[in-house]
């Protein structure tokens, strides 16, 4: 008796995973993550084809339904600078949290080899990284991958500025930020 109920329970387990779909993000959508201040702010990802999400942060919240393929995107309304958390949450999917969200200036850092160039390199390289301890400057480094076709998973995610972190963090990135970031900060409080 109890061969003949084994395999229908099995196909039921395996029926009910298939139908409680995750909600998916893409790698810059991580704990640590820093949006651009008041601006609005795209959010996508997958989740179950014609699953309704909301996304939430800052107060704020948008509304998206995922298409056929089950492909998302909404745009979060502009925030002032400031921190919080975004959810993300679907009717079926279990939520998605995203802890230590910065919402501020993002710069973006591109270049070959002088955008390579590491602090744990650069000059004063031990002194720099032992006083590299603002945790508002946060690094998002894309790494080098070759692809024929376009990639839509990415493996990174965002570094905190630390003195364990900021000896891999570009040099050229990690100096600019330090030197702007109070005086970006401080432009907050100007009316």
């Amino acid at each position: 008796m109890m061969r003949s109920i084994f395999p229908k329970l099995v196909l039921i387990l395996l029926f009910s995973s298939v139908c409680r779909a995750a909600i998916t993000l893409p790698a810059v959508f991580s704990d640590h993550m820093v949006l651009q201040r008041d601006m609005e702010f795209p959010v996508w990802g997958k989740a179950q084809a014609g699953e309704k999400i909301i996304v939430k942060g800052g107060g704020k919240s948008a509304t998206a339904t995922a298409d056929n393929a089950g492909k998302f995107s909404c745009k979060l309304p502009a925030m002032s600078a400031g921190e919080t958390s975004l959810v993300i949450e679907g009717e079926t999917s279990p939520t998605v949290t995203i802890n230590d969200v910065l919402i501020g200036d993002v710069w973006i850092c591109s270049g070959q080899s002088n955008m390579e160039f590491q602090v744990k390199n650069g000059k004063d390289a031990e002194k720099e990284i032992a006083a590299a301890t603002d945790s508002k400057i946060r690094v998002f480094r894309v790494p080098h991958v070759t692809a024929v076709e376009p990639i839509t998973k990415l493996e990174a995610k965002w570094e905190v500025c630390s003195p364990q972190k900021a000896g891999d963090f570009t040099a050229v990135g990690y100096f600019f930020g330090r030197e702007i970031r109070p005086a970006r900060e401080c432009s907050d409080w100007v009316d």
